[in-house]
């Protein structure tokens, strides 16, 4: 049985409702949905379909996410976080 400290629990309440909070986010996109499609001039599926897009690759790379920061320093990611726009 793995026996986590109080330092350990609170962090993972955290990635928790972190999780929650930028999962659920879609949910509130949908209930706009007719707002955005008009305002950007496109259909309600294909502003749909958008947000679809985003909560799969949200899904697809929150855990290639937190694998990258467990195996990489403090000082590369936030390296790549701010140069992440420069070179792409």
């Amino acid at each position: 049985m793995v026996v986590l400290t109080r330092h350990q629990k609170l962090l993972t309440l955290n990635l928790f409702l972190l999780t929650f909070v930028l999962g659920t986010s879609e949910f509130v996109i949908v209930g706009l949905l007719t707002e955005v499609a008009a305002e950007l001039q496109l259909d309600i599926s294909t502003v749909g379909a958008l947000v679809s897009a985003f909560a799969l690759s949200f899904a697809e790379q929150l855990p290639a996410a937190f694998l990258l920061s467990r195996l990489c320093t403090n000082w590369y990611l936030m390296w790549l976080i701010n140069t992440e726009g420069y070179y792409v």
